[in-house]
C-alpha cells in the first residue's frame, strides 16, 4: 500500500509539473502574440518602410525594376489585386532603359520633421518612369506634386521629362528647405511653394500631370495635424481624409487630357476611388503594385481622356 501511496504521489506531482508548463508556454505564447502587434499607427508605417520588396533602394544608385502591369477600372469590374508585378525585364533591357535616382544630399536631422525617401517613393519613380513615352508624348506645360517632402519624385521626372514648368508644394516648411537642397543638388529648375494642396493654386484647367504622394496611412483624425512628420503619413479615417479634400475640387484645375499619379494602399479602397472619379469623367488605372510589408502600395493614374476629333465633313 505504501509503495502504491508513493507511485501515486510521484505521479500527482509530474501532472502538477506538467500544467505549470503548459501554462506558462501559453502565457509566453500569448505574450510574444501580443508584442508582435503594432503598437501604434507609426508601427504600421514602419512596416511599411520596412519591407525590402521595391527594387529601388535608399542608397541612390540607378536603379529601376522595369516590372509594370496595368489594369483599367471599369464602373462595373473594379479588382485592384489584379494588378500585379510581372517578372523582372533581362538584364540588357534593364541596363538599356534603366535611369538613375535623384541625388539627395540630405541625412540626419533633416529627417526629422520630412519623410524620408521609402517603398512609396522608390515605386511612385519606377511607375513614373513606366509612363515617361506617354508622357513625352504628351508634351505638359505644368507640372505640379503636391506634399512635395523631399522633392524626390519630382526631381526624377525634372531630370527626365524635358519642356514642362515644374511646381512642388507641400504645407511643411522643413520640406520645402529640404526640397530646395535636392533640387539644386539634381540641377533641375522647380519652383516651390508653401501651400495646403491647391489652396495657393489660381488658374483652372491649367495642371497637365499632378503627383501626389498623400498620407495614406488610416489613422485617428487627430493624428493627422500632430506633427509635421505625422502630416506625410496620417490619414485619418481609412487612409482617406487628406486625398478625399483633393477629390473634392482637383478636376477644376486639370487642363484637357491631364492626369494624377496618386500613390494609395488596397485598404484605402481604390475600387470607391475609382467609382468617385467615374462620376467625374475620369478614368483609373493602377500603373504599378506591389507588396509592401504587411500593405500593398499602388499607383493610381487618373485622367479623363480628351474627346475624339469630329471627323470633317468632304
Amino acid at each position: 500500500l505504501a509503495f502504491f501511496s508513493r507511485i501515486a504521489s510521484v505521479a500527482f506531482s509530474c501532472a502538477v509539473c506538467v500544467l505549470a508548463l503548459c501554462s506558462l508556454a501559453v502565457l509566453e505564447h500569448a505574450s510574444a502574440t501580443h508584442c508582435e502587434q503594432p503598437r501604434n499607427h507609426q508601427e504600421r508605417f514602419n512596416d511599411l518602410r520596412l519591407s525590402t520588396s521595391v527594387s529601388r533602394q535608399k542608397k541612390i544608385t540607378p536603379v529601376s525594376s522595369h516590372q509594370n502591369s496595368q489594369h483599367t477600372y471599369s464602373v462595373n469590374s473594379m479588382d485592384a489585386s489584379a494588378a500585379q508585378d510581372l517578372p523582372a525585364a533581362p538584364a540588357e533591357e534593364a541596363k538599356k532603359h534603366n535611369l538613375p535616382n535623384p541625388v539627395i544630399p540630405l541625412s540626419g536631422d533633416d529627417w526629422e520633421h520630412v519623410y524620408e525617401p521609402a517603398e512609396d517613393t522608390f515605386l511612385f519613380m519606377d511607375a513614373l518612369q513606366a509612363e515617361l513615352p506617354d508622357l513625352r508624348d504628351s508634351q505638359p506645360r505644368i507640372v505640379l506634386e503636391l506634399g512635395c517632402g523631399s522633392g524626390c519624385v519630382t526631381a526624377f521626372l525634372a531630370s527626365h521629362l524635358k519642356g514642362a514648368a515644374f511646381f512642388a508644394s507641400d504645407i511643411n516648411p522643413h520640406a520645402l528647405q529640404a526640397a530646395g537642397k535636392v533640387f539644386a543638388a539634381n540641377n533641375v529648375d522647380v519652383n516651390l511653394v508653401g501651400a495646403d494642396l491647391l489652396s495657393a493654386w489660381r488658374a483652372h484647367g491649367s495642371i497637365d500631370v499632378l503627383l501626389f504622394n498623400p498620407p495614406y496611412v488610416p489613422t485617428p483624425s487627430e493624428e493627422i495635424s500632430s506633427s509635421w512628420i505625422a502630416r506625410a503619413w496620417a490619414g485619418g479615417a481609412r487612409g482617406r481624409e487628406v486625398v478625399d479634400r483633393l477629390f473634392l475640387h482637383f478636376h477644376r484645375y486639370m487642363a484637357p487630357g491631364g492626369r494624377l499619379y496618386l500613390v494609395a494602399l488596397d485598404s484605402n479602397d481604390p475600387h470607391e476611388i475609382a467609382q468617385l472619379m467615374a462620376a467625374k469623367g475620369f478614368r483609373t488605372k493602377v500603373v504599378k503594385k506591389r507588396r509592401a510589408g504587411i500593405e500593398f502600395l499602388l499607383i493610381l493614374k487618373i485622367w479623363k481622356p480628351l474627346p475624339a476629333p469630329t471627323p470633317t465633313s468632304p
